[in-house]
């Protein structure tokens, strides 16, 4: 069963000085399954939480669909969308600051099933026990706040959160990257179990590699707002074919000396993402593989070996070759 499935999505900041305007996302395609999770990953910038925030609606997309439980959410007017919004959920990268420190956790937790009249007082706080327990906490926290919990605390209580109103999809932005090692394999290893005991499916958003690999099913490489890689996630680790996923996996330190890529890497400075050209391949100026016609077009995310999807020109005529 297809979740969610984004057509043609573009967002864009207009900014207030000459007309211009900040190319956030640029027309991208990708879809989720149930029980499946999509890795999106990319430099800071690349336009990957811009995406996240957009498919839950926390901000409005400028154009395209984001089909959610088969229904085109992005026509829906608020009142209607809030159906949905128990069903799609988003965990924050910062722990602490997603958490209202006003509150003790079971307020926190208690909330969203509340305020969509979902369960009274007694029901909710059963659910909100439960949903602790599902995370590995006890009661005992219930009462705490924010800033009495570690930051593993602190997120497993954003995830308790998410999970509470029994949702489709969750957001995962870069839950981990704050985290110091051992909770970010604790974390890891709890988003698995949960996905595998509910059917839950995520989006895990994340620029580190390693990180990704433990946890998705699929990979999204993006780059400047655009979707330049897409694949199952072995296909993308063992044969990377964009010049830029290599350039990502050459700057990975993997715990595996054997997992280490060859060297690869691209020349200066990425572009600004005010007002980038819709009709040429942005890396084209950066990349040691370019060749003239690189500039002169834009590669469309095309199928090169079974699976495995890819944007680019010069990937393109060596796979014709091989």
């Amino acid at each position: 069963m297809e979740v969610l499935r984004v057509e043609n999505l573009y967002k864009l900041f207009p900014l207030k000085k000459r007309n211009l305007k900040v190319h956030a996302v640029s027309g991208i395609d990708f879809s989720i399954k149930s029980n499946e999770t999509l890795g999106m990953v990319g430099e800071s910038g690349c336009g990957k939480t811009t995406v996240g925030r957009c498919v839950v609606r926390l901000i409005e997309p400028t154009s395209g669909k984001i089909i959610f439980l088969g229904e085109d959410v992005t026509k829906l007017p608020e009142k209607k969308f809030r159906k949905f919004r128990p069903k799609a959920q988003i965990v924050f990268q910062e722990p602490y600051d997603a958490l209202n420190p006003r509150k003790v956790v079971r307020q926190i937790i208690q909330a969203p099933l509340i305020s969509e009249k979902r369960l009274n007082k007694k029901k909710s706080l059963e659910r909100v026990v439960e949903v602790l327990k599902m995370v590995e906490l006890t009661e005992k926290y219930l009462n705490k706040y924010p800033i009495q919990l570690t930051q593993g605390e602190q997120q497993r209580v954003g995830i308790a959160r998410a999970i509470s109103t029994k949702p489709k999809l969750i957001i995962l932005d870069e839950p981990t990257s704050l985290l110091d090692i051992r909770f970010r394999a604790e974390t890891i290893v709890l988003l698995k179990r949960l996905q595998k005991e509910t059917g839950v499916s995520y989006l895990f958003i994340s620029h580190d590699l390693v990180v990704i690999s433990q946890l998705s099913h699929r990979i999204s490489v993006m780059y400047l707002g655009r979707i330049v890689e897409e694949g199952s996630c072995d296909l993308v680790f063992n044969n990377p074919m964009h010049p830029y996923t290599k350039a990502l996996f050459a700057a990975t330190l993997f715990p595996d000396p054997d997992q280490k890529k060859p060297e690869f890497i691209l020349k200066g400075e990425v572009p600004s993402p005010i007002n980038l050209p819709d009709d040429r391949c942005n890396l084209a100026p950066r990349c040691p593989l370019a060749e003239s016609y690189c500039s002169k077009g834009l590669p469309k995310l095309e199928e090169l070996e079974p699976n495995h999807f890819v944007a680019c020109f010069k990937a393109k005529s060596s796979s014709k070759k091989t």
